[in-house]
């Protein structure tokens, strides 16, 4: 199935949507321009820009990319019992963290505003070495 221009599509790097099919790019494949109000996912010589060969998967709903350990709207998608998706904020009660399943929410039942791919967060993260 072709990509189309206004799909959202999954890399290594994050989620973005797609702006524009630029066409054939040297050795590289099909490029495309992604949409500067989602997430950028940059290359060392295109910015802005990402390749057929580098895109996991797509979809034309945001909500069929998220994938357990991302972040929507600042909480964490995790599985629950019935393996659906559901955000998990943490509730923090007598100084314990808690993700109570009351607390649970399916992910097509929010309006999703932000969501940071568990690989954001792992290029994010600063490991501090003993």
């Amino acid at each position: 199935m072709e990509i189309e221009v206004e799909e959202y599509v999954r890399t290594i790097k994050g989620i973005a949507k797609i702006k524009e099919k630029i066409g054939e790019v040297w050795d590289r494949g099909i490029a495309y321009e992604v949409d500067k109000n989602g997430t950028v996912i940059t290359d060392a010589s295109f910015n802005e820009f990402i390749y057929k060969k580098d895109i996991i998967k797509h979809s034309k709903s945001i909500i069929d990319l998220i994938e357990e350990g991302d972040y929507v709207n600042g909480e964490i998608v995790i599985k629950d019992n019935l393996e659906n998706l559901v955000i998990c904020p943490t509730i923090i009660s007598n100084g314990l963290y808690n993700t109570a399943e009351t607390y649970k929410t399916k992910i097509k039942n929010i309006t999703i505003e932000s969501i940071v791919t568990k690989e954001q967060f792992a290029q994010m993260e600063y490991k501090v070495k003993e």
